[in-house]
């Protein structure tokens, strides 16, 4: 979607505060494209995990923050998609441990 509107993702930068929004969507782009693309293939898996994984833990970070919300619903469900990533994060971590393992 951001590659297909990229004025929306320029806004979603902006939204969430973060800098230089043309570059941060740009490299949000190339991140949710090439990552995926090295852990499918095997081709440098162990980069492409760990990359994903840091950029979802940047995200998660930057647009989940339910600390800041009022006790409720939204601070529920904001806090439950935290750690739905970062149940994302730790998998991410894991193949590229069990990548590195394997090419022993």
């Amino acid at each position: 979607m951001k590659l297909a509107d990229f004025g929306a993702a320029q806004a979603e930068m902006v939204h969430f505060g973060v800098p230089f929004p043309a570059l941060s969507a740009t490299a949000a782009i190339m991140t949710e494209l090439v990552a995926p693309i090295l852990v499918i293939l095997g081709l440098l898996r162990t980069l492409g995990c760990l990359w994903l994984a840091g950029f979802t833990l940047f995200a998660t970070a930057v647009a989940n923050r339910f600390w800041e919300l009022p006790p409720g619903h939204d601070r529920f469900i904001s806090a439950a998609g935290l750690f739905e990533h970062l149940s994302l994060v730790a998998a991410f971590c894991l193949v590229a441990l069990f990548d590195r393992w394997s090419a022993r």
